[in-house]
């Protein structure tokens, strides 16, 4: 192999290894900015927040029935979990937004979406804290723009596995509060999903994480390590040429 081939394949390696690690999906902060309150939420334009790289987004409350009305909108601090997720990339949970909603077979639709541009690959939503009891649960149903579920159980405020029942809706596997699942939403602009119960409870919750962008350190490493092997290659080629001639 010519020494131009393996400066080549060693390049090569470089990218590769670069390229498939497993990513970070952190969670974004969800406090709400440019005036916005998390009483937004129910009326027009709704939250809005902030995407860092990717811009500003805003979530949506949304076709509240039966006289639903929110007695607590709070934003959760958690302490900082990892998850390694199906797809091999790592979900960091430490932010969240949760809500009491009133009234009995209440329901509304979440929406979130990005002011421009579209959720990175790898992204994240997720559901937690739906309660059941022998009487009663809350309900989630995964609405357009939203993909596969992951099939870890996140860690959240509850153990009760959240599984899917008839028509996709899910709810806790049995009485008490569920753990959290993470659905894919990366490569669309926006998602909504349906939150219903059947009578009051309290404690919901749901997060948005999105995949950490490259340091520009990490790419300039990156590209001055090719650019280090690629010369070293020309220099030896114009040394070999001159001796030759």
């Amino acid at each position: 192999m010519s020494l131009f081939s393996k400066a080549v394949a060693a390049a090569g390696l470089l990218l590769v290894s670069f390229t498939i690690q497993a990513a970070v999906v952190r969670t974004i902060d969800l406090t709400p900015i440019d005036g916005t309150t998390l009483s937004s939420l129910t009326t027009a334009g709704g939250l809005v927040f902030n995407f860092g790289a990717y811009g500003k987004g805003r979530v949506t409350f949304t076709s509240l029935s039966n006289g639903a009305s929110f007695s607590t909108l709070f934003l959760v601090q958690r302490a900082t979990t990892v998850v390694a997720l199906d797809n091999g990339n790592q979900f960091l949970s430490n932010n969240a937004i949760g809500f009491d909603v009133l009234g009995n077979g209440s329901s509304f639709v979440i929406n979130v979406a990005l002011d421009a541009g579209v959720l990175p690959a790898g992204s994240i939503f997720e559901m937690f804290s739906l309660d059941r009891t022998n009487a009663a649960a809350q309900y989630f149903l995964p609405g357009p723009g939203m993909g596969a579920v992951d099939s870890n159980q996140l860690a959240s405020d509850g153990n009760i596995p959240l599984i899917a029942g008839p028509g996709g809706v899910f709810s806790a596997a049995g009485n008490g509060v569920s753990a959290g699942r993470a659905w894919d939403v990366g490569g669309v602009t926006s998602f909504s999903g349906t939150f219903s119960q059947d009578r009051h409870f309290g404690g919901v919750g749901f997060t948005i994480a999105v995949t950490d962008i490259p340091e520009p350190g990490s790419l300039a490493l990156l590209v001055a390590g090719l650019g280090a092997a690629l010369a070293t290659v020309h220099n030896r080629r114009r040394q070999r040429d001159r001796t030759k001639a």
